[in-house]
Parts: C-alpha cells; structure tokens; sequence
C-alpha cells in the first residue's frame, strides 16, 4: 500500500529483512516479490544506479510468469527514467 499511495519514507530494512528470510526458507518466489518491491521503491526515489544494480541480480529466468511481467514492467521502468 505504502508504494501505492507514494509513501516512500518508510524503512527499508523491514522488507530487505522479509526477503532474507524468504531466501533463507527458500520461498524464491515470494524472495523475488519482495526484491522487486525493492527496486521499485528506490526507482520511485530516483535511486536509478541502486534499481538498476538489483534488477541485474534478480533471475528472471526461473520466475513465474506473473513475475516475469513484473520484471519487464521493472526494466522498462529504468529504461524510461534513465532517458
């Protein structure tokens, strides 16, 4: 809800201690969902080097495919901010 309504001051740390855990029980899909919620809180805050970084290491080969859309919309998302 917070990336929905634009509230972008909420800490990080929360979410990248959720994606640790996923990762660490192996839910990679859930893991993948919580990364890219990452990545698009720090394109919404124009932290374009940091996005772009995280997008990389995200594999999305091994996605699903609702993922996989998320993913695109993601890198598409760079491409037009980076422009």
């Amino acid at each position: 809800m917070a990336l929905a309504s634009r509230e972008l001051g909420w800490p990080s740390k929360a979410l990248d201690a959720a994606r640790a855990t996923l990762e660490a029980h192996g839910d990679r899909v859930n893991a993948a969902h919580a990364r890219s919620l990452e990545i698009r809180r720090l394109l919404l805050l124009g932290r374009l080097d940091e996005a772009g970084r995280l997008l990389e290491e995200l594999d999305s080969v091994s996605l699903p495919p609702a993922l996989w859309v998320v993913h695109d919309m993601l890198v598409a998302g760079l491409a037009v901010r980076r422009i």
